[in-house]
């Protein structure tokens, strides 16, 4: 059983959160702000995450039609695979915001690991390029997208509508701050939301039925 006090510990009960390393500032700081972004984005990559795996076992149940094409059956789980990697990605990006500015050198190895290089940054950059290419010369733009064609694009949608506040976000946080252990995240940010966009036209325009 989990005891009560792992989840509300009280400690947040003056307005206040520690960052890492036990620092403590008010939740209203900028950083918060930031970090309730992360948050937010990987919760809604999970609501894309679990709708593509509601409709692999609804498939496999029979209750989708049985003659959906396997290209497509193997994009939703190749996404789903790719998602909770990004998940993982949004963690660390979460570890590096909660690292106290005048710190990060010494708490960042310590803490994140390679998480906390550049070099580490820029291979999640160039992967997430490839996923771009891959399917980008299979999908269609026809003006703008009014999203809710499926269940799926809307969800990954929204996620691209949150990733791209979040970049919003943390462009302002680096514009007055020199971090540069955050400017290829940033950029993995940036390629996300691309990618997104890409991943929901591609569903969309390839779902063998309507209002899936």
């Amino acid at each position: 059983m989990t005891d009560f006090s792992t989840i509300t510990t009280r400690g947040g009960d003056e307005g206040k959160s520690s960052l890492i390393g036990g620092e403590r500032r008010f939740k209203s700081d900028e950083v918060f702000v930031i970090l309730g972004d992360v948050d937010e984005l990987t919760s809604v990559l999970g609501l894309a995450r679990a709708s593509m795996s509601q409709y692999i076992q609804e498939y496999h149940a029979g209750g989708r039609a049985q003659n959906t094409a396997m290209e497509y059956l193997n994009h939703l789980e190749d996404y789903r695979t790719r998602i909770h990697t990004v998940q993982d990605l949004l963690q660390k990006i979460g570890g590096l915001l909660a690292l106290p500015i005048h710190k990060a050198d010494t708490l960042g190895p310590e803490y994140l690991g390679s998480g906390y290089g550049e070099d580490f940054w820029r291979k999640q950059v160039a992967v997430i390029e490839e996923w771009q290419t891959q399917d980008i010369g299979e999908i269609h733009l026809r003006g703008f997208i009014l999203p809710g064609d499926t269940l799926t694009g809307a969800h990954l949608d929204v996620s691209r509508a949150v990733c791209r506040r979040l970049e919003r976000d943390l462009v302002g946080y680096l514009g007055w701050l020199n971090l540069g252990y955050l400017k290829v995240p940033q950029q993995f940010i940036n390629r996300l939301s691309d990618w997104l966009f890409i991943m929901a036209r591609w569903l969309e325009q390839n779902n063998p039925e309507e209002g899936a």
